[in-house]
Parts: C-alpha cells; structure tokens; sequence
C-alpha cells in the first residue's frame, strides 16, 4: 500500500493493526497529514483515532505524541485562537476514553504553551488534565 495514495483512513488502519506505530509509519503519516498543509476536521478526527488504536502500547515511536498534537493543533489554532466549539470537541475527544493519555497531555500542553487565546474554562480544565 501506497500511504500517499490510499485513503487515511486505510494508512491509519494499516499503520495501527499491530496496536502500535513504529518510527517508520510515524514518519509516513507526517508526510500524509500534512502533504497539503492544511489539516481538516477528518484528519484531525483520524488523528484521534489513531491515537485511541495505539495509546495503551509502551512500543510507539517517540515521535508520536508530538505529531498528533502538531496535527491536531493546526486543525484548532487554524485561525490562531481555540475558539468555543473547538475546545468542545478537543474536551469531548479527550475525555471519551475516561483518561488522558500522553500523547493527549503533549497536545494539551502544546495549546496551552501556544500563546493562542483559549476559554478560560477550558484552560482550567486542561491544566487540570495535564497534572
């Protein structure tokens, strides 16, 4: 398979069968995620799925956590501020499994260290996540 070509939803398939990303596919969906630059609400959300496929394996690539919050930040902070629905979706994404994981921790801290404005209530409770 061709991660280029495929769909993402068939590389992120692939790419998390095993329960786990090596450096190798990490590197190859950096490149898909952002062939454009530009990451969308499907891209974001297959970043999310992803993650969910692989946070409870010790055996990701390093580099992991901070590529989902790369891709997921430029999806939030497109427009240089978290608005009220985004930081909806990011609480409602991250707090679907019950847990925050550190991939999760590495994109709250990503925004939060941004400098982009945010709601107040969702830095409170992202602060929070990231203890």
């Amino acid at each position: 398979m061709n991660h280029m070509t495929a769909s993402l939803k068939e590389v992120a398939a692939a790419f998390t069968e095993d329960g786990r990303l090596d450096q190798d596919e990490v590197g190859k969906l950096a490149q898909r995620f952002f062939h454009d630059a530009k990451i969308d609400r499907d891209e974001a959300d297959t970043a999310f799925e992803i993650n969910d496929r692989v946070s409870k394996s010790q055996k990701n690539a390093p580099t992991w956590p901070s590529l989902f919050a790369a891709v997921v930040t430029a999806y939030v902070l497109e427009d240089g501020r978290l608005d009220d629905g985004e930081a909806s979706y990011l609480q409602g994404k991250i707090s679907a499994d019950g847990s925050v994981d550190n991939a999760e921790r590495t994109l709250l801290q990503a925004i939060l260290t941004s400098g982009a404005p945010v709601p107040a209530s969702f830095r409170t409770w992202a602060e929070g996540a990231v203890k």
